[in-house]
């Protein structure tokens, strides 16, 4: 989990249904869509699968349906680990030592999350759905909040 946050609001995603081989794998763990003082918005993964991924040529989508490239390098998350995905290397700024793996994803534009509530998605190198969720402000997550996530 991304520890270094304050003032998360712990919260159920919904979770759309996944029709992909790798359902099982990577899942929106966290989202900071309306950060404040200039950090970048953020993106936290969890790998729940006892296997690595390789995230190369996987694309994430918000509700304007446009697909942006994550990396079109081998990148592979461990097992059980977390990932976290951002526009900027300003995250340090903000968070000077994040203990899971990051990834600087430039392509993103710096708005990605829409902060009047989105669905954002996770798709793999084929084009299949491997997570989504949907949030809304009324579940909190403004002003430097974060989001996230509670398995059950």
């Amino acid at each position: 989990m991304f520890t270094g946050m304050k003032n998360k609001i712990a919260f159920l995603l919904s979770l759309f249904a996944a029709g992909s081989a790798f359902s099982q794998t990577l899942k929106f763990n966290e989202l900071m869509y309306a950060p404040a003082n200039g950090e970048p918005e953020w993106i936290e993964f969890y790998n729940v699968s006892n296997d690595s991924v390789n995230i190369k040529d996987w694309k994430i989508r918000n509700k304007n349906a446009k697909l942006y490239l994550l990396t079109s390098s081998d990148f592979y998350v461990s097992a059980n680990s977390y990932l976290v995905v951002t526009k900027s290397n300003t995250i340090f700024t903000f968070h000077p030592s994040i203990p899971s793996r990051l990834l600087v994803c430039p392509a993103l534009p710096t708005s990605f999350m829409v902060n009047t509530g989105d669905t954002i998605s996770i798709h793999d190198s084929t084009g299949a759905l491997v997570d989504s969720v949907f949030y809304q402000p009324s579940w909190g997550g403004s002003s430097g909040k974060s989001l996230e996530r509670i398995f059950l």
